[in-house]
């Protein structure tokens, strides 16, 4: 953890050490999980047809990740237009 914050943040690990104990919990967690939420997202579209790159990352945790959002958040804006304006 305190390398991923080092690289992530760039910071030296006595910094790291510092915010990683002085944050509120799981607050560094879930700036990394976002963080690479983010890479493997624009990674997928930075690979558009490379079929090869878009298989590789769509079968990766990451990939497979974004991929299943991604597909519920299309749900959500569809159900939203399937849905009859009530004001």
């Amino acid at each position: 953890m305190l390398s991923r914050v080092c690289d992530e943040f760039s910071i030296d690990p006595l910094r790291a050490l510092r915010v990683i104990e002085n944050s509120p919990p799981g607050l560094i967690e879930d700036i990394l999980e976002l963080r690479a939420y983010a890479a493997t997202w624009q990674a997928i579209r930075s690979a558009q047809g490379d079929g090869t790159a878009q298989r590789r990352i769509y079968n990766s945790p990451s990939g497979r990740q974004v991929l299943a959002i991604e597909a519920e958040l299309a749900r959500e804006a569809r159900a939203a237009r399937e849905t009859p304006d009530e004001g």
